[in-house]
């Protein structure tokens, strides 16, 4: 290939995305409103999401100041349902619980556990969203099993 050649192919080149940008920009222009209000929802869904685990751990941490925990004490962090959040909240003390959406609530279970230095629970990673929704897991509950309520 000698240099007239490279030129030629550089030209095409050029040419072709040339055409490319001209077809991207009257086919997505229509759309990009509905691209710049999704690219927005999805920011806002992590700002949200940074935003309750922030708070969680927060509480936790307020939670284990005013009960006097000591180095060797940790919490237990679940998912669970109304029922058993209820019956959580009643029998240990202290017990921080919040209700999460069900979209988002593995997510935000996943990084408090990471924060905490515990590790993922293998039975909820199996689970999908059908089966959040049928069992009504929409709460993070955090407890400590050295602490019941006597």
């Amino acid at each position: 290939m000698d240099y007239t050649d490279y030129l030629r192919t550089f030209e095409f080149k050029i040419i072709y995305l040339s055409y490319i940008r001209i077809l991207f920009s009257i086919i997505l222009k229509p759309c990009a409103g509905f691209i710049e209000s999704f690219i927005k929802h999805i920011t806002m869904n992590a700002k949200n999401i940074a935003y309750e685990i922030g708070l969680f751990l927060f509480q936790l941490n307020n939670s284990a100041n005013e009960s006097g925990f000591t180095t060797k004490e940790s919490w237990e962090v679940k998912i669970t349902n109304e029922e058993e959040m209820k019956m959580i909240v009643k029998n240990f003390k202290p017990a921080v619980a919040t209700q999460i959406p069900g979209k988002v609530i593995l997510e935000i279970f996943n990084a408090i556990r990471t924060k905490l230095n515990q590790s993922e629970d293998v039975e909820l990673a199996k689970l999908d969203d059908k089966s959040f929704a049928r069992l009504e897991l929409n709460y993070v509950v955090a407890y400590n099993l050295n602490r019941p309520i006597r």
